[in-house]
């Protein structure tokens, strides 16, 4: 029963959506195509595709379907139900191959199945329905539901929604050094927080600091002259696109409000680390980005929880003076600016950092895969359906932060002024000296 799904894209106009499926291999000869409603279903052996789409379509006279043997993919035209309107999210791929929140119907039933009978577990898993027809299941490999916050979690949980309890325990001999703060499985929640900012400043080297802020090196000034809007597009890849297609078709913990919030939160000082890395790369990503995402994100390197924008902003700011090469305000300022800008172009391009984080966490080394499984996974997903007003909230609060140094904790105020004056000093003493040889 297993079936590919293929790559796919989807463009629209005013009457239609273009629908675009990459299937070189196909069985042209046995190609079903079907849609209704907010369904649409492609199936070509040995690929199938199901599409939960936002807003409905027709079948009429106006659709149509055209195999492009040159490029080995189906293009397919179905006509909107509602002329003029605009379909949301049809960048979000891995939304659109799951079942959407407004259907009431389970998303596996049982088929002629008599009471008490029942059939495997692994039958179930690979059945779908959808209206009256009966539908492969187009993951590989799908992930189970997180079980609900229990009382324990709610103190010590960690991962996606803070639901994680006993990874950390059960790998805590090969992980090293992944979680920045000792014995995570067993510290609270709100502790992590204080835990991190203390070790933060324990590890901060003024001197290291004042090099980067008095003597920058040529490559940290074409760093800081380096701007975003004409080398970083906001735009979801084809890359991001395969990506978002391979994540488990899991149900994500449903969250309150109150959750709902922080997680968008853990988005600040996450995001914050990718627009620093693409920075210091100057638009590119290097053998040291998951160290970077790792390092300067508390959210991945120590678990936290933040109350507030205010509280992430001053950990990532805190962060990227104490642990990266370059160590500058200056340099933590434009990439605040980054971030902002990253926010408010929206939701897609979010999701294309955070596919590029993704990427990079898989295979930087180092078992940061795992900070995928606990955290960047299913915050993808979720990305990807959350309410839009999340989004923007998100946005409006960091756009009104003001940066402080003073705010990091690390008295960079004072670092700088008694530099200022020592190179003063020196300067004098500098031409007393000049003075007397003349």
């Amino acid at each position: 029963l297993q079936m590919l799904t293929p790559t796919f894209s989807i463009d629209q106009d005013d009457n239609l959506l273009t629908i675009t499926i990459e299937a070189k291999y196909a069985n042209v000869g046995e190609t079903e195509i079907e849609y209704s409603d907010l369904d649409f279903v492609f199936s070509s052996s040995p690929y199938f595709l199901r599409l939960h789409l936002p807003s409905p379509v027709i079948e009429d006279e106006t659709g149509s379907a055209k195999y492009d043997s040159d490029r080995g993919a189906f293009v397919v035209t179905v006509p909107k139900k509602n002329k003029g309107q605009r379909f949301e999210g049809l960048d979000m791929i891995t939304q659109l191959l799951r079942p959407q929140k407004a259907s009431a119907r389970p998303l596996v039933e049982e088929i002629g199945v008599e009471e008490g009978e029942g059939g495997s577990d692994e039958e179930e898993d690979q059945l779908d329905t959808v209206g009256d027809e009966l539908l492969l299941d187009q993951t590989a490999h799908e992930g189970k539901e997180e079980s609900a916050l229990d009382e324990e979690s709610k103190e010590y949980g960690y991962g996606f929604g803070w639901r994680r309890r006993g990874v950390l325990e059960r790998l805590k001999d090969e992980i090293g050094k992944l979680i920045d703060i000792d014995d995570a499985e067993n510290t609270k929640i709100d502790e992590r927080k204080i835990k991190s900012a203390l070790r933060d400043r324990k590890k901060f080297n003024g001197e290291h600091y004042l090099a980067d802020t008095f003597d920058p090196d040529d490559m940290l000034d074409e760093i800081l002259r380096w701007k975003m809007e004409k080398n970083e597009k906001s735009e979801i890849t084809q890359e991001d696109k395969e990506r978002m297609k391979e994540l488990p078709n899991k149900k994500l913990p449903v969250l309150t409000s109150e959750e709902t919030y922080a997680v968008s939160l853990s988005l600040v000082d996450i995001l914050f680390a990718y627009a620093y890395d693409q920075r210091v790369n100057m638009g590119d990503s290097s053998v040291e980005s998951s160290w970077t995402y790792n390092t300067l994100s508390p959210s991945l390197s120590s678990l936290t929880r933040w109350r507030n924008v205010k509280e992430g902003v001053q950990a990532a700011t805190r962060r990227a003076v104490v642990y990266p090469l370059y160590r500058n305000w200056t340099l933590v300022e434009k990439v605040f600016d980054d971030l902002k800008e990253i926010l408010k172009r929206g939701r897609s391009s979010i999701v294309h950092c955070l596919c590029v984080m993704h990427h990079g966490l898989a295979i930087g080394g180092d078992f940061r895969y795992l900070l995928n499984e606990l955290i960047l996974t299913d915050l993808l997903v979720w990305v990807q359906s959350v309410d839009g007003g999340v989004l923007e909230r998100l946005e409006k609060e960091i756009r009104e932060i003001k940066l402080t140094k003073s705010s990091t904790g690390l008295d960079l105020d004072t670092l700088e002024m008694g530099a200022k004056l020592s190179m003063m000093r020196m300067n004098g003493e500098g031409r007393e000296a000049d003075s007397d040889d003349e």
